[in-house]
């Protein structure tokens, strides 16, 4: 657990030397989207995040399109229909959009990557191979449905538009997390 000053250090903004400033042996994450340009949060960078709001914008647009097109296909048939898949689509969105929302804010101060697999299901696996594979197979295929079952729902891409919209995106964050801890390691920062 981190003491009280670096927890303290931690939740405020994390100021890092620009990219040049930094020791050659120090390795900085190039991020999906955004490359290395997080560290001086120049002009590239925010034009590379306008792009990607951007981006995401027109996914919300299409993906809004396509479901209000399957919708009303739905209401041609069946009125009942209509309200059950509209109910499902709401429902499904707003618990997509709950389960950025709290996983954000869980992580927002963890400088660690989220890991694949937890020590429990690692030890199922190593321990009773049959059982501990289909464990985590069945823990896989769960996951692979969600995801798959979440891109036909218009909730998956309003959370990663807000994502975009926010400060700092998520994966942004833990990186200047990490580096922090890197620089503040070797007294640098």
């Amino acid at each position: 657990m981190a003491s009280a000053a670096s927890s303290d250090h931690l939740q405020g903004d994390l100021r890092l030397p620009p990219l040049s400033a930094l020791p050659r042996d120090v390795t900085v994450e190039s991020l999906p989207g955004l490359g290395t340009t997080w560290v001086d949060r120049g002009a590239a960078y925010w034009w590379r995040r306008v792009g990607l709001a951007l981006m995401w914008a027109v996914v919300v647009t299409l993906v809004t399109a396509i479901v209000i097109g399957f919708l009303d296909g739905i209401r041609g048939s069946s009125q009942t229909g209509f309200y059950a898949a509209a109910a499902v689509e709401v429902a499904w969105s707003l618990a997509i959009i709950g389960w950025f929302t709290v996983g954000t804010v869980r992580r927002w101060n963890d400088p660690a990557p989220p890991r694949r697999s937890t020590g429990r299901s690692r030890r199922a696996a190593r321990d009773g191979a049959a059982l501990g594979v289909l464990a985590r197979s069945g823990f896989v295929i769960g996951q692979a449905f969600l995801v798959i079952g979440s891109l036909f729902f218009i909730g998956l891409y309003v959370a990663l538009f807000i994502t975009y919209l926010l400060p700092e995106i998520p994966a942004e964050r833990q990186a200047r997390l990490r580096l922090s801890q890197t620089l503040r390691a070797r007294g640098l920062h």
